[in-house]
């Protein structure tokens, strides 16, 4: 894994806590109970962050949130807020991928694009749970 996937993530982190994304969730958060339930982008990511088995399902319910919201405007928030919270996921899918076909920055990229890609396909009526 380059060090550049780590930098773009701590990029991607620092944009999402910026005045502009608050007020994008802000408006969110009426349409979500799970979201109205965080007070601020912050509280959502600590509790993203947050891996014990009492917080999956509130986790999951925030997941199927995002993807909503990613679906329904794909503003740069939602697919941010999404890479945030999954970079741990993210980070270790990347480390596993080894080969000489591409470089380390078309990886990194290559498995940003297929996350959110993903994320864009997914069918929430579909898929009831475990997103």
């Amino acid at each position: 894994m380059s060090a550049t996937f780590r930098e773009t993530f701590q990029a991607v982190r620092r944009q999402v806590l910026t005045a502009p994304a608050g007020v994008t969730f802000e408006s969110a958060r009426s349409r979500h109970a799970v979201l109205a339930r965080q007070a601020t982008v912050q509280a959502l990511l600590d509790l993203m962050r947050d891996e014990s088995p009492g917080r999956w399902s509130e986790r999951e319910a925030v997941t199927r949130a995002l993807v909503a919201e990613q679906q329904r405007n794909a503003c740069g928030l939602w697919a941010s807020l999404l890479l945030c919270a999954y970079y741990p996921m993210l980070s270790r899918l990347r480390h596993r991928i080894y080969g000489h076909a591409f470089d380390d920055d078309d990886l990194d990229q290559l498995v940003i694009s297929g996350f959110l890609q993903v994320v864009a396909d997914l069918d929430l009526d579909e898929v009831p749970d475990r997103t």
